[in-house]
């Protein structure tokens, strides 16, 4: 209609809203103060903390396992049941290449019922400004109305913002030019509202000390040979993953100073590669700490914000 915005610009917007979504929280993942973790297993530290009925929790671990290898166990939603019991169900509504509407049943132990939740994903190349790779998710109202029959019965979770970040990483001591990106440093951030649940304290306990221990292990085991039904969706979907490969072994060689092993603590920071201005974007705030700023008010994270454009098309 009149004064309507044409179709491209109206898709420009939305992969801007995508990237700016992306750099508040790769910005909340590494410059907010979480304390000590509340587990670990192997090289995974896991946080969390609560704020009302919003839950967060915050993992960080080191993965031998190509980017792209770990970016399909993400990407590709509908195959999470056949490695994690803890999500029985996890249907796709709709998808392009870079975004997933889809759902889940988590898993609750007795005596609580499972519950479903919806969400909306993209996923931003953030490689060139910022040396990663990140996936945000949020319930949105455009994905409850979506909800599949198989979760309707259940009652409803709600994601609030939430992101996994993905930075590439070589385990090799080879000269820049020869190396190739066969690990990766990964922080996932999660807050969700359980709704309805109570959440006792063992609950709590069982999600740190279990549940997340179990997926961690699972990952370690599909890293080390992907194959099957996630090595056929690596195929089908070249246009995504392909050029991808191509683009996180030239950042491990890019930089000759650049970390050649994930860092061994959750604490560190690593610097933004490429930075170069501040966007003025809004922090998403968390419910606890402060996040550090860089000079000229801007933090860290949100200096130089560029998207490839590659990834969103």
């Amino acid at each position: 209609g009149q004064g309507e915005d044409p179709p491209n610009a109206r898709a420009v917007a939305e992969v801007q809203k995508q990237a700016d979504t992306a750099v508040a929280c790769l910005d909340a993942i590494k410059h907010t103060s979480w304390g000590k973790p509340k587990g670990r297993e192997g090289t995974m530290q896991i946080w969390h903390a609560a704020k009302g009925k919003v839950h967060h929790f915050k993992v960080h671990a080191t993965f031998d396992g190509t980017p792209v290898a770990f970016l399909s166990l993400l990407r590709e939603w509908d195959l999470i049941p056949t490695w994690n019991k803890f999500v029985p169900k996890a249907p796709v509504v709709s998808e392009t290449l870079v975004t997933v509407r889809g759902g889940a049943e988590l898993y609750l132990p007795p005596p609580f019922a499972n519950r479903g939740v919806m969400f909306d994903a993209s996923g931003v190349d953030l490689l060139d400004s910022h040396a990663c790779l990140v996936c945000t998710w949020a319930t949105t109202e455009g994905a409850m109305t979506a909800m599949p029959p198989e979760l309707k019965k259940l009652e409803p979770a709600f994601f609030e913002q939430s992101a996994f970040v993905i930075e590439p990483r070589a385990s090799s001591k080879r000269p820049p030019g020869s190396r190739v990106a066969d690990r990766c440093e990964c922080q996932f951030m999660v807050a969700i509202n359980p709704g309805s649940l109570w959440v006792p304290g063992w609950l709590i306990d069982t999600i740190l000390t279990v549940i997340a221990p179990f997926i961690y292990k699972e990952v370690v085991t599909l890293l080390k040979s992907i194959s099957g039904s996630y090595a056929k969706r690596i195929e089908q979907r070249a246009a995504l993953y392909g050029p991808l490969v191509g683009r996180v072994n030239d950042l491990v060689n890019r930089d000759a100073g650049a970390p050649e092993e994930a860092a061994s603590s959750a604490s560190s920071t690593p610097r933004a590669a490429g930075a170069k201005k501040s966007h003025g974007k809004p922090r998403l705030r968390l419910p606890w700490g402060r996040g550090r700023k860089a000079k000229g008010g801007a933090t860290p994270a949100q200096q130089g914000a560029e998207v490839h454009e590659a990834s969103l098309v």
